[in-house]
């Protein structure tokens, strides 16, 4: 009797050894694999949909099926609104302005990890003095060439950073002058300079001190979430003062990917940008037989390079619509090289 209870646990024994040999590149592929144990027992055992795999990390696991719909409910729930997906990154923002990237990572088909990174990037419109950067310590090593910047209101430096490869558009300014950026900022303190962060410059004007927006995008901070009249009626009063799609993006609200380009208000209101001039440029580039290889994303998103090396980024009016555009240029410009996410 006991001889045959020792042969089932040594052959058990066996074929746990084998097992784990076996998939020990996805058992052990975060290093220690009691976390997803533990979180795959909660998954099954106690009724839980989202499991918290460390309190150190916003790492989370969830069952594969439905694990989508679980993390955006979830951020839903943390005042984050889902944007778009690219490759294995969820993208979502809170209060148009925090952005916060959850990245996705299959821990074998049955089960899914979800890493929230901190909130690194802001998408949103900043005012300010256009200066030189300053040095931290002039006796450390540095270029004496102007690294563009913005100085805020509160003395705080941010690099600027042109978007645009082939049009330097912060050239064009005259140092000192007051202006309003649109872009993107990237937190990330600089060894050098004087820099809380980069933003990535989609556009710039000179400061219109008769409707600062960025004035009025503070004060309905201040008065959105509170509750009383007189709050109410301020921040009814200041959103009077956005009658269209560029006074909405000056504001600093949203733009949402919708074809053509939507900006929201709080108080429901969608302006529409009904320019869309990047596709005239896609459209003209292959009429002229520039093109050399188009990339088509699921969310409308093209990117096409050009033979000389550029490369334009424009979203197209519906869905495979640079399709038939290369297709329609293909006789008297010859094969494109096409590619779809």
């Amino acid at each position: 009797m006991k001889r045959n209870i020792l042969r089932v646990i040594i052959v058990c024994l066996i074929v746990l050894g084998i097992s784990i040999f076996v998939y020990s590149p996805v058992i052990f592929q975060e290093g220690n694999p009691l976390p997803q144990i533990k979180g795959i027992f909660q998954l099954n055992f106690a009724g839980k949909d989202l499991v918290k795999l460390s309190s150190e990390e916003n790492k989370y696991l969830t069952k594969s099926d439905q694990g989508v719909e679980i993390i955006k409910t979830f951020m839903k729930d943390e005042g984050y609104d889902f944007i778009e997906q690219m490759g294995s990154g969820y993208f979502f923002v809170k209060d148009n302005l925090k952005g916060v990237i959850v990245t996705h990572k299959q821990y074998s088909r049955f089960y899914s990890l979800w890493n929230i990174a901190e909130e690194k990037f802001f998408q949103a419109v900043f005012s300010g003095t256009f200066v030189c950067l300053p040095v931290k310590d002039i006796n450390l090593p540095h270029s004496d060439i102007c690294l563009y910047g913005l100085q805020d209101e509160k003395g705080d430096y941010y690099h600027l950073n042109n978007s645009d490869d082939n049009y330097n558009i912060l050239s064009t300014i005259d140092l000192g002058a007051k202006i309003i950026v649109e872009g993107v900022l990237v937190l990330e303190i600089d060894d050098v300079y004087q820099s809380l962060g980069t933003i990535t410059v989609d556009s710039v004007d000179l400061l219109n001190e008769d409707l600062d927006f960025v004035d009025i995008k503070a004060e309905l901070n201040d008065c959105l979430p509170k509750s009383d009249e007189a709050s109410r009626e301020k921040c009814k009063k200041l959103l009077e003062q956005i009658v269209n799609f560029d006074d909405c993006v000056k504001a600093g609200f949203f733009i949402m990917e919708s074809l053509p380009l939507q900006c929201a208000t709080p108080d429901g209101r969608n302006f529409t940008n009904e320019a869309n001039s990047d596709w005239d440029m896609v459209l003209e580039v292959f009429n002229n037989c520039e093109v050399k290889s188009v990339f088509q994303t699921h969310s409308k998103l093209v990117a096409i390079e050009l033979k000389n090396g550029d490369q334009i980024i424009a979203y197209e009016p519906q869905i495979d619509e640079v399709m038939r555009v290369a297709e329609n240029v293909s006789g008297k410009c010859g094969k494109i090289m096409l590619a779809t996410e």
